[in-house]
């Protein structure tokens, strides 16, 4: 009965250490700019910080907006700076 508790135990402790290692890697960019696809198919570029936390920051941010010639014939995508 000794034996098994104390397997029981190790197991325990063994899968306990495993969890906690687990998803603990944050991801590294070689960029300074990072591009964020949201659900809703808009994308926004900016300077991304505490990548590895439960809500990181993107700083820094544009987005790409449409821009029609004076003409009206035209239709330019222009990346348009997102201010607070």
């Amino acid at each position: 009965m000794r034996t098994s508790f104390l397997s029981a135990a190790m197991l325990f402790v063994c899968c306990l250490l495993f969890f906690m290692a687990c998803g603990r890697e944050t991801p590294t960019f070689t960029s300074d700019y990072q591009a964020v696809f949201m659900d809703n198919g808009q994308v926004f570029f900016g300077k991304m910080e505490n990548s590895g936390a439960a809500y990181p920051l993107l700083r820094d941010v544009y987005y790409i907006g449409r821009q029609a010639s004076p003409e009206g014939k035209e239709v330019k995508n222009i990346l348009v700076k997102r201010v607070r």
